[in-house]
């Protein structure tokens, strides 16, 4: 699940390939409306409060409560539009049991804890309950940041389109195509 600002992308892989993918238009913009309305501040704050959520501190205290209620109301409706959009997949096997999850909106705790914790997952063909990962750039092999830069589940997308890439280009014949160069670019 890429947990992107407007959309949350869900591509179904199994054995190693993909059997589909789907969306919904629930991102991580949305918590940050709710947090907005909720609290009744501009959307700059709103999206400040909602990066600090992992770390109360930061938060004034006389705003903690709402601003919860505020995602919690969210997630209730997000966590619905996951149950519909698995469930549309219509597939003959069960769900793979794992699930990852990257995007920007991937870190907010609250979304991985309603994940691992409630059954929403009951009416879903799902074997078990899906064990929730949030992939960071070291599950990614072959990828290494050897800049200043910190990459986190956000650029996890992003990485793993350049992983394919690279796998990709090392199949082909080198020549002096715009295949060759894109090669030379990305491995440098």
């Amino acid at each position: 699940m890429d947990i992107g600002g407007g959309t949350t992308d869900i591509a179904v892989v199994d054995d190693g390939g993909v059997e589909g993918t789907k969306m919904f238009g629930i991102g991580g913009r949305s918590f940050t409306h709710q947090i907005a309305e909720a609290l009744d501040i501009d959307f700059d704050t709103a999206e400040k409060y909602k990066l600090s959520i992992k770390n109360p501190a930061k938060v004034p205290a006389d705003v903690k409560e709402k601003m919860l209620m505020a995602v919690r109301r969210n997630l209730a409706v997000w966590l619905s539009g996951v149950e519909i959009t698995l469930d549309e997949f219509n597939l003959n096997d069960m769900l793979p049991n794992k699930i990852l999850l990257c995007g920007g909106g991937a870190g907010l705790g609250e979304l991985q804890e309603v994940l691992a914790t409630t059954d929403w997952f009951k009416e879903l063909p799902f074997a078990r309950r899906p064990v929730i990962h949030l992939v960071e750039n070291a599950d990614i092999p072959g990828i290494h940041n050897q800049t200043s830069t910190t990459l986190d589940y956000s650029y996890v997308t992003a990485l793993g389109l350049l992983r394919v890439a690279l796998d990709t280009l090392a199949g082909t014949p080198e020549d002096d195509g715009i295949r060759s160069k894109l090669a030379r670019l990305l491995q440098n």
